[in-house]
This record gives structure tokens, sequence and C-alpha cells, in this order.
């Protein structure tokens, strides 16, 4: 399928179409900054990694309850409203 293309059947789908690449970068910017945050602080306490990170909001929430140091930066699909 051409770009045209999907972008027609995408806009026949609904009013709004949101470009999630936006919302990926966003996200990824504020787990890197999590990352070096936690990193710097290995010399002052116990480091807090490894870090572990998904797009699927449904891991983040799994791995709240089973990590001991989940990850505070949401995800995706929070992130996206605020964008728009």
């Amino acid at each position: 399928m051409h770009p045209e293309g999907s972008a027609a059947f995408s806009k026949a789908l609904g009013h709004i179409v949101f470009d999630m690449k936006i919302a990926t970068d966003f996200s990824i910017l504020e787990s890197q900054k999590e990352f070096v945050c936690r990193y710097c602080q290995h010399h002052e306490e116990e480091p807090r990694i490894p870090m572990l990170t998904s797009a699927c909001s449904g891991w983040d929430r799994y791995a709240e309850h089973v990590l001991d140091h989940p990850i505070t930066s949401t995800s995706i699909w929070p992130s996206l409203p605020s964008l728009s």
C-alpha cells in the first residue's frame, strides 16, 4: 500500500490520526534521562538497574508489580494526549 493510500485509509477510520513517532521519541528521551540519573546514583547508593521499559502499557503495569525498581517514565500511550 502506498503512503497516500495508507493516510486516506486512516482518515476514513476517524477524524483524528495520531503520529506515534513523536510520542515514541518523547518516551525514549524520558527513559534515557531516567537511566542517566539512576546510573549516576551508582556511586552514592545501590543502583536501581537493570531498567526495563516497553511501549506496551500492559507490560509496564506488570513490571510495576514484579520488579523492585520499575521505570517511572510513561510509555507511549499515556504521553500521546498531552502532545496533541
